[in-house]
């Protein structure tokens, strides 16, 4: 049900962010964030590779389950941003733009942007874990499209809730490839900082997510908290931390705290 889908968004936004709190602790001394970050660093890497090699559960599962998925295939087809004429499978929205409406009505790149920043996000994680060119390979020809072709932001009652979900995976992608020696080249990561800064950020920032469900503003603070570690933002980072602690009270039940009635 959307009340079931809304939680499960809710509960693993969550996650994600006190993991993002948990992992950047030591990063926001005076020299900056620790890299790779946002939601896997070296020492978690290190602790996945050595699970895997032991054949420790649920680890060794999970990894082969990632591996046997369509978004972590070795021979992963891209969607790819809307092309303006429907030849890649987004519709025929405008050309470089994301248009998404309230239950996917219309449809324009929405639901390939998602599988797309899923996969370079599985495909980046892979690559990290196994040393395979491959993976490396498929997650920077994604970022790297995205960066290139994605000019008119996103569109629709649903773009910004849209931005959000796609920074969620474009952030820590990114952050793998850039920080493990992937043969990413700078001019490209440089493209997609500032995709990222243009495309994403308006949409995830401000009052937007406002007075809506509450995963919409855990998303944008998710989002703001992948990128502001990526582009080494501190100033946004702070913004998002705050905003988090901000709606918190609204979104989560404490007995002893908020009495009879729950804090909104």
């Amino acid at each position: 049900s959307s009340a079931d889908n809304n939680a499960q968004q809710l509960t693993r936004d969550t996650t994600n962010l006190l993991q993002v709190f948990k992992i950047n602790s030591i990063g926001m001394a005076a020299k900056g964030f620790v890299h790779p970050g946002v939601l896997v660093n070296s020492q978690r890497l290190a602790s996945i590779k050595a699970n895997i090699s032991a054949g420790l559960e649920p680890t060794l599962s999970a990894f082969n389950l990632a591996k046997k998925s369509s978004l972590g295939s070795l021979t992963y087809k891209m969607g790819g941003v809307p092309d303006g004429k429907g030849t890649n499978d987004t519709g025929n929205g405008p050309a470089g733009t994301i248009e998404c409406g309230s239950y996917s009505k219309p449809d324009y790149g929405c639901t390939t942007e998602k599988k797309d920043s899923a996969a370079a996000y599985t495909q980046a994680l892979l690559w990290a874990i196994t040393g395979e060119k491959k993976y490396a390979q498929n997650a920077i020809a994604i970022l790297n499209e995205y960066a290139q072709k994605l000019k008119g932001g996103h569109t629709g009652s649903n773009g910004p809730l849209q931005a959000a979900w796609v920074a969620e995976n474009f952030a820590p992608a990114a952050e793998l490839i850039r920080y493990t020696n992937a043969g990413w080249s700078d001019a490209d990561r440089r493209a997609f900082e500032t995709m990222l800064k243009t495309q994403y950020l308006p949409s995830i920032t401000g009052t937007n997510g406002n007075n809506t469900n509450g995963n919409w503003k855990l998303s944008m603070v998710d989002g703001m908290m992948g990128i502001a570690v990526f582009t080494e933002d501190r100033a946004l980072f702070n913004s998002a931390v705050s905003i988090w602690k901000q709606f918190v009270p609204a979104y989560f039940y404490n007995h002893d705290l908020d009495k009879g009635k729950p804090i909104t």
